[in-house]
């Protein structure tokens, strides 16, 4: 759970994108009010939605490496794309890679882009949530990202 800036719980950055939802669509709202999120559908739709290329890429990634877990960020944050955790590797040796996905844009690596300015606060939400290890490494990528850029 994200936290705000005096320390308290607040909206989560990031929406989990699990391998399940593959089979019944990608309906991030549903994901969202499943985990407990009461926003407006709308609302949830607005910041985490997924345009044609973004949900062709996470069903093609989560379709060819099942060990990746998929996070959607809030598109109102500035954080990325998406997170991409290798969840085969121990806690302690998960890497990230947070995905800002452009058309036509080569993949190339982005750590000071714009769009890409608030991605420790997510990263540190999935720190907060256990399921990686407080600073993990991680890598910040842009551009037309294929899957094969991620599965090795």
């Amino acid at each position: 759970m994200a936290t705000t800036r005096d320390g308290s719980p607040g909206e989560p950055w990031l929406l989990h994108l699990p391998h399940r939802a593959l089979r019944v669509g990608l309906d991030v709202a549903r994901i969202a009010r499943a985990r407990g999120d009461l926003r407006d559908p709308r609302e949830l739709e607005y910041r985490f939605g997924l345009h044609s290329h973004e949900r062709r890429f996470v069903r093609e990634l989560l379709a060819a490496r099942t060990q990746l877990w998929v996070f959607r960020c809030d598109q109102l944050r500035s954080c990325g794309d998406l997170v991409v955790v290798d969840m085969s590797a121990p806690r302690a040796l998960r890497r990230c890679v947070v995905v800002e996905l452009k058309q036509r844009v080569r993949v190339r690596a982005a750590p000071k882009h714009v769009q890409l300015a608030n991605h420790a606060t997510a990263i540190a939400e999935l720190a907060a949530r256990g399921i990686v290890d407080p600073d993990p490494p991680v890598t910040a990528l842009l551009g037309e990202v294929g899957v094969g850029t991620l599965a090795s």
